[in-house]
């Protein structure tokens, strides 16, 4: 299985050898900020699946600045699907995510460090 984190923008190459659908699922909790989305390799098309902190008040579920309780989403990807993890900070103490990934028949995945390339930006919050 190949990963790939891109930037504030983090990609998740998602390769599966068998040409079907699989529910995939997402625990994820990140020190701001992230949202989770799903879609082709260019990252031309995607597809939103959900985000922590919605407000950017830090109101959100399940509460507010509240990264030790992670968020689990399931969605439909195939074989083909990339994901997409885009992560962000306020940029005054700690900065971090954390996630896992699932699907029947496969191993879990993490965001460990041994899996991942990573590219950092800076900038404006993408909030």
């Amino acid at each position: 299985m190949k990963k790939t984190i891109f930037a504030a923008l983090i990609m998740l190459c998602f390769c599966i050898p068998q040409a079907q659908a699989y529910v995939l699922t997402a625990t994820l909790t990140a020190d701001n900020h992230y949202a989770l989305f799903y879609g082709n390799a260019t990252g031309s098309v995607l597809n939103f699946v959900g985000r922590n902190e919605a407000l950017l008040n830090g109101a959100g579920n399940p509460g507010q600045y509240n990264w030790s309780q992670p968020e689990t989403f399931s969605f439909d990807v195939s074989y083909t699907d990339r994901i997409y993890l885009v992560a962000w900070d306020d940029t005054k103490t700690a900065n971090s995510w954390i996630g896992q990934f699932t699907a029947v028949g496969m191993d879990p995945f993490f965001s460990n460090t041994a899996d991942w390339q990573s590219k950092v930006g800076t900038g404006v919050n993408p909030g």
